[in-house]
């Protein structure tokens, strides 16, 4: 009698705890395909004043982004910002690729641009 008490304790928090927690569903079909497309590329939130898209796409590009807006480097570019003694895995590709944005986001906030998003992270 003591143990189905117990097992039936264990099974009720276990219940309200996921119930508490309220997990949301994945999205599927349209749902996603809506928030694909309000997904913004990182271009999309620097501005300067008087500046056409096409020179800033230009100066984008110049701070070593990729032409559709987005911060994407080939494996070459990121063995190359690797350092010395980096070892080749995730860990310090990710560093490396952080290296990469940061110098982006620097230098378009050299070039007079402003993040609308607040700081860049």
């Amino acid at each position: 009698m003591k143990q189905i008490i117990i097992f039936l304790l264990l099974g009720l928090t276990s219940f309200l705890f996921l119930w508490c927690i309220n997990i949301e569903p994945a999205l599927s079909g349209k749902e996603y395909e809506e928030y694909q497309k309000n997904i913004k590329p990182e271009l999309y939130y620097w501005n300067k004043y008087g500046t056409s898209e096409e020179q800033k796409t230009k100066d984008w590009v110049k701070c070593g982004g990729h032409p559709n807006g987005q911060f994407i480097w080939n494996e070459i570019q990121i063995k190359k910002e690797m350092r010395p003694n980096d070892i080749n895995n995730d860990y310090y590709r990710y560093l490396a690729y952080k290296r990469l944005r940061n110098k982006t986001r620097n230098c378009m906030k050299n070039n007079g641009y402003k993040n609308l998003r607040g700081s860049a992270k």
